[in-house]
């Protein structure tokens, strides 16, 4: 016959793992505070930290909450793409209501500066830098219209981060956490092409201030 947990062993488990979590989220705020050149006496608000079994991995702006899938707990990328959501919103909040462009390039900006701060953790902890591939943001979401959009805001942020990071290492993330929606949209191309127009073209019509 089985072992079976009590109903205090199951508790304390979980309890156990919360700890951990929230270990893991405090030490990549502070390994990743400085990169975002956040003074130590700095304010921040205190995070609600939660986690369960097959929920989505995120980090809820209004609220300060990070919620967590259990598998995630030790996934030290995925904690400091979320904990940079984090910083990036302390120093910069991007809330409230926008029209459908500036709404989707907000998007664009937040996954940019959240796998940007998760690459350079990685760089600093000696881990893999975790690089854009075809798959890494759930297709399986995409049913709506809506879902659609978030994925390609999600890619472009993405490749948007493995420039700037290829071109720039950490040197940038202060300036691109400190952007604006509306600067976002001239600067990044910039700083960080993706493509060909952005590469060969742009310089040569615009003189590069950035």
């Amino acid at each position: 016959m089985p072992d079976f947990l009590t109903i205090d062993q199951v508790l304390q488990q979980s309890r156990d793992l919360k700890q951990t979590l929230e270990d893991n989220i405090l030490h990549t705020i502070t390994i990743l505070k400085p990169y975002f050149n956040i003074p130590p006496e700095t304010n921040l608000r205190t995070p609600s930290i939660s986690f369960d079994v097959k929920v989505l991995t995120g980090y809820f702006f209004e609220t300060a909450t990070f919620q967590f899938d259990l598998k995630d707990i030790n996934n030290s990328i995925s904690i400091a793409h979320e904990v940079s959501h984090y910083l990036h919103e302390e120093i910069n909040p991007l809330r409230g209501s926008l029209p459908w462009v500036p709404r989707w390039q907000r998007v664009i900006l937040q996954e940019c500066v959240a796998q940007y701060g998760a690459k350079i953790y990685a760089a600093t902890q000696d881990l893999p830098v975790p690089t854009y591939k075809s798959g890494d943001y759930p297709l399986e979401l995409v049913d709506t219209d809506y879902s659609y959009n978030q994925y390609l805001c999600h890619v472009l942020g993405y490749k948007r981060a493995d420039a700037l990071y290829q071109r720039h290492q950490h040197s940038k993330l202060p300036d691109v956490a400190r952007l604006s929606i509306k600067e976002s949209e001239t600067v990044l191309p910039y700083l960080a092409p993706i493509n060909f127009y952005e590469k060969h073209i742009l310089p040569l019509f615009t003189k590069r201030r950035y």
